[in-house]
């Protein structure tokens, strides 16, 4: 998903300017322990297409990133949470969908 249409920044897939390019955790570890006011614009820009996408009444943040909760201290939303899971949500969200798809 491209979040700046500007960018002369190349993303791994090809593109310029998107979301992974400015809102992942391999572009926020060099920060930590902060979390740049950028980082978090770039990550609400991307949340924000989604939810104008999707509608969700949450939005999940899991893998790498939930384990900085802390971090973000009150520059989020409401409506978005951390994995309590932190990086097996998807895992065990597959496994859990695995067994619900088969009844």
């Amino acid at each position: 998903m491209v979040i700046d249409k500007n960018s002369e920044i190349q993303c791994g897939c090809g593109k310029y300017g998107c979301f992974e390019t400015f809102a992942s955790m391999k572009k926020l570890k060099p920060h930590l322990p902060e979390v740049p006011e950028e980082y978090i614009n770039n990550l609400l820009i991307g949340i924000n297409n989604l939810k104008n996408i999707f509608a969700p009444e949450v939005i999940c943040l899991g893998g790498s990133v939930s384990y900085y909760e802390k971090l973000f201290k009150n520059e989020l939303p409401d409506n978005i949470k951390f994995a309590k899971l932190k990086n097996d949500a998807g895992i065990i969200g597959a496994a859990f969908l695995e067994s619900f798809l088969a009844k």
